[in-house]
């Protein structure tokens, strides 16, 4: 796989991921990746809202992904959970494999439950 279809694949992906999720957190009360202006703390642990003082929770994402390419299967981004195993019997065949790193970080506004 190339590094720009890689790079294009793996964006699409988050992004895709991203809009999931901030539908989700509308119905639930959250907002992930808020459109207003925030401010940061000087360890980026966390974000404050101009208009609410809300703190935001700074999600931090650290993702190893592969990109496995054989002479019987092409192309595919695939994210490591855990150790995984693959036998085979009986045949060779090529495999091409790599693994990167992808490290990101979201600030997201959990609901927030008011004190009686």
């Amino acid at each position: 796989m190339e590094l720009k279809t890689f790079v294009a694949e793996t964006l699409k992906q988050l992004i895709d991921g991203v809009k999931a999720s901030q539908e989700y957190a509308q119905k639930e009360g959250a907002v992930i990746n808020p459109s207003e202006r925030l401010r940061f703390s000087d360890n980026n642990k966390y974000a404050i809202s101009g208009t609410t003082g809300l703190q935001a929770q700074i999600i931090d994402f650290d993702i190893a992904v592969s990109v496995q390419e054989s002479d019987q299967y092409k192309g595919g981004i695939g994210i490591f959970v855990g150790p995984v195993g693959i036998g085979t019997q009986g045949h060779a065949e090529f495999v091409d494999r790599s693994v990167n790193r992808i490290k990101f970080s979201l600030p997201v506004f959990l609901p927030v439950q008011e004190n009686k």
